[in-house]
């Protein structure tokens, strides 16, 4: 499981003018998006994603629940308190499906320790070694 960014207003940041448009700021509005998946792929679990807004004004075409698991806070932010309701949503699937999984996740501050799950163990990657050594980085947020 892992977490990443994404910008959906940010402007390219290159481009074929001629000279910088004036008077332009970045828009920095952005998404979290955490990703779960098994190691060979054939369990994968809905995108959680983490937005600003309580209910946003796309949502009243279609129930977001169908396609992913939605989350709000202030900053759209993975949070502990968020970590912590995803990972008992999570161990409850296991529970119910009757299977038992490790969960690898990175040492981020969100993530937080101490859980007592019935159904996964959580192992924390080393610090300094999630781009070499985490399943996420290598190439799943990539070709999301």
């Amino acid at each position: 499981m892992d977490e990443t960014a994404l910008h959906f207003r940010l402007e390219p940041s290159t481009s074929h003018a001629i000279g910088p448009g004036q008077g332009m700021k970045k828009n920095r509005e952005t998404l979290t998006i955490a990703l779960c998946a098994n190691a060979t792929g054939t369990h994968k679990l809905k995108p959680l994603v983490v937005a600003k807004s309580k209910k946003p004004r796309c949502f009243s075409a279609f129930q977001p629940s169908v396609f992913v698991q939605y989350k709000y806070n202030e900053k759209a932010w993975m949070t502990g308190e968020l970590f912590e309701e995803w990972l008992e949503d999570f161990n409850q699937q296991m529970w119910t499906a009757d299977r038992e999984v490790m969960l690898l996740v990175d040492n981020a501050s969100s993530h937080t320790r101490g859980h007592k799950l019935s159904n996964v163990t959580v192992k924390f990657l080393p610090p300094i070694t999630t781009a070499q050594i985490q399943p996420m980085n290598a190439g799943i947020i990539n070709m999301f």
